[in-house]
């Protein structure tokens, strides 16, 4: 295991991705398709160019994944902000513009204005419908806890959540899965020293859910130190949902109310992560009145709209 980063060199990097814009706006050339999609401004530059210049009746569809304030594409790299410049010209232009969930479709509204951008849509990153399994009626000792993705002690109680799991001495049993994390985060876990505390390599997107299936609870850390995590409902809520476990989320990501369920299982739970003291485990998993019926957090509800846009 090791702490992600790169030791390209910057010239390197950069003529990588000139190579790489240039290679598919040449097959875009070639190919001549009459619709283009493409995901986030990093992507924007070859599909735009090609709308732009080349082909201007071409059908135009963009999704954000992720919400990037306007402060943030000052502060951020060049080509981004080169390529930003670039998509703000064919915002009343396209075809189909997405966001994640209404809460960033709407800030993303106020940032372009006066412009109106033309096919605004929310499309959700949902997991497959295969993923689909009923919870359990009720958690046991030791309750299991799973966290898979990005770590960092920084932006995110991790270390809060790791040493209330700690003093709970083996009621509870958190394990993280991750391939990119911080050098603090890697250091300040491979010396916890806990045996209710273990730090595992990344899992492969196809093997998430025969892993998340072994626990009873996915736990989301944000502290929300950006607009695009306070108003996110990110991937790991509904990853963990859908397959039958509860979520438990710090208050400070907004995008996760909406969600909220403490009576049925699967429970979403809003936590003061500054307070975890306050809350024991017999409290946070006691029995529910019973399992929810429907789970529509699926890619094939959410993908919906976007093909027959696609296929009209």
């Amino acid at each position: 295991m090791g702490v992600s980063g790169t030791n390209i060199p910057r010239v390197r990097r950069y003529a990588n991705f000139i190579w790489h814009y240039l290679g598919v706006l040449f097959y875009l050339l070639k190919l001549r398709p009459g619709k283009v999609m493409y995901y986030e401004t990093l992507s924007a530059f070859a599909p735009v160019l090609y709308k732009l210049a080349f082909n201007r009746k071409t059908a135009l569809y963009i999704h954000y994944h992720e919400y990037t304030s306007p402060q943030e594409y000052r502060d951020g790299p060049p080509l981004q902000r080169f390529f930003h410049s670039l998509e703000k010209k064919i915002y009343t232009k396209v075809s189909w513009l997405s966001h994640t969930n209404d809460f960033r479709l709407n800030l993303f509204k106020q940032d372009i204005a006066p412009v109106k951008a033309t096919g605004l849509a929310t499309f959700p990153n949902y997991p497959p419908s295969s993923w689909l399994v009923a919870p359990g009626a009720s958690i046991g000792t030791p309750v299991k806890v799973v966290y898979a993705g990005s770590l960092d002690t920084r932006n995110m109680f991790s270390r809060e959540f790791a040493d209330w799991v700690i003093s709970h001495n083996g009621k509870i049993k958190w394990d993280i899965y991750s391939y990119n994390f911080s050098q603090e985060a890697y250091d300040y876990f491979s010396q916890l020293n806990s045996p209710y505390v273990s730090l595992h390599a990344g899992i492969d997107y196809e093997k998430l859910p025969q892993v998340l299936r072994q626990y009873d609870v996915g736990v989301i850390l944000y502290k929300g130190h950006i607009k695009n995590h306070v108003y996110n409902a990110p991937n790991k809520l509904f990853e963990c949902m859908i397959s039958g476990l509860d979520v438990w989320y710090p208050g400070e990501i907004v995008g996760c109310y909406e969600y909220d369920s403490t009576e049925y299982r699967p429970r979403i739970i809003r936590l003061n992560f500054q307070k975890l003291k306050s809350y024991t485990p017999e409290q946070l998993t006691g029995q529910a009145k019973g399992i929810r019926k429907q789970l529509n957090f699926t890619v094939e509800e959410s993908s919906k709209a976007l093909i027959n846009n696609l296929l009209n």
